[in-house]
């Protein structure tokens, strides 16, 4: 039998159908840091969402981001 589980890429598509992200998530997705990330909350450039134990970066504040 193969194992393909720990050979599989990671599928950087299904990122995209997600509404929110985790700091380090959203950095890779953009392509900075994560200090660049938690910058620009502190800074207040980029909202979040502290509801649930982490720290959620909503898809749409990325994109407002990006495109500032």
């Amino acid at each position: 039998m193969t194992n393909t589980t720990s050979s599989t890429p990671i599928n950087r598509d299904a990122h995209a159908l997600r509404l929110a992200y985790k700091i380090n998530e959203s950095a890779a997705l953009i392509g900075v840091s994560h200090q660049t990330i938690r910058r620009a909350i502190t800074r207040g450039d980029i909202r979040v969402s502290r509801k649930t134990r982490h720290v959620l970066v909503p898809r749409a504040e990325l994109e407002r981001f990006i495109a500032a």
